[in-house]
């Protein structure tokens, strides 16, 4: 299923997952199914408990919504991603928050977006 998520874009134009990766890395790659380590963690906050997974939104204007309200928000961008194994994020701020246990990064289309953030 088609979703959007919302990375850190370096000057290179490398992508990075906001805050945690997989295998000590949150450097992205492309065209290639990537699986969540699922496990139970904390929100932000440090006071709510739910299970781990590639965050995502169903729709691009949620994901507008995350950037507008972050007290960071350099170098994030909002790329179109594919997902699997997803459920509504439990107690989300955007009741459009998924987690998903499969994320794929498409080279085609994401690409073409970098190029022209240079």
């Amino acid at each position: 299923m088609k979703a959007w998520k919302i990375f850190t874009v370096m000057p290179d134009t490398t992508l990075k997952f906001l805050y945690h990766g997989i295998n000590g890395s949150r450097i992205i790659e492309f065209d290639k199914w990537l699986t969540a380590d699922i496990k139970q963690v904390r929100d932000g906050t440090g006071k709510k408990y739910y299970t781990s997974g590639f965050h995502a939104y169903l729709n691009f204007r949620s994901a507008l919504k995350w950037i507008a309200a972050a007290t960071k928000n350099e170098n994030r961008t909002i790329c179109p991603v594919l997902v699997e194994e997803w459920s509504y994020k439990n107690n989300a701020t955007l009741c459009d928050t998924i987690l998903a246990e499969k994320l794929l990064v498409p080279s085609d289309i994401n690409k073409k977006i970098f190029k022209e953030l240079k």
